[in-house]
């Protein structure tokens, strides 16, 4: 489990990283706007793709790793178990990954 554990925190910190700048409130609207760019803007969608292309990548691994983790959620101790809760949390960013 320390190894899948490793995993998850290390594309957790990448997906903090790359979405610390979407603009609050961080909804839909924002996180379209941050990684789809201006819809009046026609070279807008061109000029994010490789951010959103990272974005779409970040989050397949991060569903990937916590549905790897979360197996062992059962026998794991209270702290690790209270650390996937907050986790699920992020589980947001893939709605976010579909609309965008």
């Amino acid at each position: 489990m320390t190894e899948d554990k490793k995993q998850l925190d290390a594309v957790r910190e990448t997906l903090h990283y790359l979405c610390e700048p979407v603009p609050l409130p961080r909804e839909v609207e924002q996180f379209l706007y941050f990684f789809c760019g201006d819809a009046a803007n026609p070279q807008a969608l061109s000029d994010t793709e490789p951010l959103r292309i990272t974005f779409y990548k970040a989050v397949a691994t991060f569903v990937r790793a916590y549905a790897d983790i979360a197996q062992s959620v059962a026998e794991a101790s209270p702290s690790e178990s209270r650390l996937l809760a907050v986790d699920r949390a992020a589980i947001a960013r893939r709605r976010a990954r579909r609309v965008i």
